[in-house]
């Protein structure tokens, strides 16, 4: 079986050995080229495991036989998983992860199972995953046509930061494009433009665009408060975006929840962690409290393929697009907006 080792990916299995004497080892091995080029990870009936492998020939232990009490000693079955992410792998024995070591430089593509030594074994099967982020996600959206006629590549949300068409998103959603288009709707009625970008911030996953269509007009004022403030947790906010549009249509959806931290993954100070569910296509898209105060941009979720998460999603803060604005090349004045304050919800998602 082949996986493509640039990609990322998880590589499950569950193993029984039935018989047999040693401490050979039994699992998976991956990244395999040739016997001089592999990985492997293995565990023995006796409780321990370990990880080493084989690179042009020269032998290398990730780690040394290691107790582990995750493993079901003897005859007994066992799920082990190898997952790569990014530049980490991950290993883990029966749901609990032991070793989270940077991932190495694999010459092949194969994978299997291996067994060491004589005796019967149970194999009940072998499941391999390939994974995408949001982003490659987002670049496998909705084919639209441009006036050209070439295929769109990828799409997502933004939101107006100013009449003159400036627009906020995530960087991801505009990385290496080599044309944008912006589409929204104005009573009713659906406009479509071409746009450029202006700034952006690679490390904050920030960009402003700018409409740069000769048919575009100023807007009426934008019907929202830019707000820095920082919010409690438990604070309610929603969502406005444009989740899957390829399969969901470009009517702009809603969802809501509320902050559940001031904080990210590792203590990120730069994000909210939110209960809002976020989709493929919600990249960019603005997060308001209850007032209709903008408050944050939705960016991400945490992939529960690897964390085994439900519904941990992340929002940036809008300190960090203030900050990205006060460096653009054109000062603009911000939303400062209070119309919408006493409407009641349905009416604010209609202005907004």
């Amino acid at each position: 079986m082949t996986l493509d080792q640039n990609s990322s990916y998880s590589i499950e299995s569950i193993i029984q050995k039935k018989s047999g004497n040693g401490n050979e080892g039994y699992g998976i091995v991956f990244g395999f080229k040739d016997w001089n080029n592999y990985y492997q990870f293995l565990i023995s009936e006796y409780g321990s495991y370990i990880i080493l492998g084989k690179f042009e020939g020269v032998n290398i232990k990730i780690c040394e036989w290691t107790k582990s009490n995750a493993i079901n000693i003897g005859n007994n079955r066992n799920l082990l998983k190898v997952m790569k992410f990014e530049d980490e792998f991950i290993f883990s024995i029966n749901g609990e992860v032991v070793e989270r070591p940077k991932s190495k430089d694999l010459r092949g593509n194969n994978i299997g199972i291996t067994a060491g030594g004589k005796g019967e074994y149970c194999l009940e099967n072998i499941i391999v995953k390939e994974f995408m982020s949001v982003e490659e996600l987002e670049k496998k959206g909705p084919k639209n046509t441009a006036s050209s006629a070439s295929e769109w590549k990828g799409n997502g949300s933004g939101f107006f930061i100013n009449e003159k068409g400036y627009i906020a998103t995530n960087y991801h959603v505009v990385k290496d494009a080599s044309a944008i288009q912006v589409e929204y709707f104005q009573k009713g009625i659906k406009n479509t433009f071409s746009a450029k970008v202006i700034v952006t911030d690679k490390q904050n996953d920030l960009a402003i665009i700018q409409i740069n269509d000769p048919k575009f007009n100023t807007l009426p004022s934008i019907p929202y408060v830019f707000s820095s403030t920082i919010k409690d947790v438990g604070s309610e906010v929603f969502a406005l975006g444009y989740p899957i549009a390829n399969v969901m249509g470009d009517e702009i959806k809603f969802t809501d929840g509320k902050i559940s931290s001031k904080t990210g993954i590792e203590g990120d100070i730069t994000v909210y962690q939110i209960s809002v569910p976020i989709q493929p296509g919600n990249s960019g898209g603005p997060l308001f409290d209850n007032k209709g105060n903008l408050v944050g941009i939705t960016s991400s979720a945490l992939n529960k393929e690897y964390f085994n998460s439900e519904n941990v999603n992340y929002a940036i803060k809008t300190t960090y697009l203030k900050n990205l604005i006060d460096v653009m090349p054109e000062s603009i004045t911000l939303p400062n907006n209070i119309e919408i304050y006493n409407k009641p919800l349905t009416e604010k998602i209609k202005l907004l």
